[in-house]
């Protein structure tokens, strides 16, 4: 076991999670071009969180997996984004083949969620000293534990550069990359943000509902936007590229707040079933947590008008 005292900073040599890059867009590319440089980006988070997942025991590895789901879901984003300029075999097989790969790891992050930001926010309040709320703790902890070590099994090095040299081999095979300019990239840029924002005012009319299933459509909505904006981000103005961000970036993080709370209130139900003597913990970290997410339910979709119906920086 490793003492307190030998905890501390990182040394230098151990692997650090891998975050996006910034794009790597300029004008100039032709629209392949832009998607290649895209896709590399993504690839270099994937592989080198592949690396310092291996590296890690499982519970060290949390952030790691998390930042291959995010490399993941960018490049499922980015071929979302470029389809229209990609050959139909590469947009309809490796969509795919990213998202069973990234499924394979949500349940530890859904459960990392649950610890970290939903039970951790309860912390200081008097529950915190009962029984019930300490072998609630111990439950998501050995859940969450488990979770990990399958996620750090189903993560299997190999598998992962198999793939990776796979993905990279059909990037090198697509046609004609470089030699056409094609469609200029500013303006396929404002034609693919158009399009996106338009997909999401769709999902958002659908969750006027405020039915969980339409309000996390929309979330996704959301995220791909953002992440088509982020893309283009470097042909864009900067100032309203940054502002639109943070507007955009709010609206997605109520929604997945609301999210998280449904899916941590699946999970809490199932365990207050299995073990009765569990309920009253179960049932004040969904009172506790209830105000705050009527509040952000009811606020939602009117916070949410202005990204998809207000000025953009395209």
């Amino acid at each position: 076991m490793v003492q307190d005292n030998d905890r501390g900073a990182p040394e230098a040599s151990d692997p650090q999670p891998l975050r996006a890059e910034s794009s790597p867009l300029q004008r100039g590319l032709t629209v392949e071009e832009a998607f290649v440089a895209l896709a590399r980006s993504c690839v270099r988070q994937w592989q080198g969180n592949v690396a310092g997942a291996a590296q890690a025991e499982a519970d060290q590895a949390a952030e790691f997996v998390h930042q291959i789901r995010v490399a993941l879901r960018r490049l499922r984003s980015a071929l979302k984004v470029f389809a229209p300029a990609l050959p139909n075999a590469f947009t309809e097989t490796w969509p795919r083949r990213l998202r069973d790969n990234a499924d394979r790891f949500g349940p530890a992050r859904d459960l990392d969620v649950l610890r970290t930001e939903l039970l951790d926010a309860i912390a200081p309040e008097w529950l915190i000293g009962t029984v019930a709320f300490r072998d609630l703790v111990d439950v998501v902890d050995a859940e969450r534990h488990a979770a990990h070590e399958v996620a750090k099994r189903a993560l299997d090095p190999e598998e992962q550069a198999r793939m990776i040299l796979a993905f990279n081999a059909d990037l090198l095979q697509l046609p004609g990359r470089g030699s056409d300019p094609g469609l200029e990239l500013a303006e396929f840029a404002r034609e693919r943000l158009v399009r996106t924002r338009r997909r999401a005012r769709e999902r958002f009319d659908a969750a006027s509902s405020l039915e969980p299933a339409q309000l996390h459509r929309l979330r996704i909505g959301l995220k791909e936007l953002r992440y088509a904006v982020e893309f283009f981000s470097p042909l864009l103005g900067r100032k309203a590229v940054h502002a639109y961000l943070e507007r955009l970036t709010r609206a997605q993080t109520a929604l997945g707040y609301l999210q998280d709370l449904e899916v941590a209130r699946g999970r809490l139900e199932i365990w207050a079933h299995e073990a009765p003597a569990l309920s009253l913990a179960v049932g004040f970290v969904l009172g506790w947590h209830g105000p705050r997410f009527s509040s952000l339910r009811a606020q939602v979709l009117e916070d949410t008008r202005p990204v998809l119906w207000g000025s953009a920086p395209w």
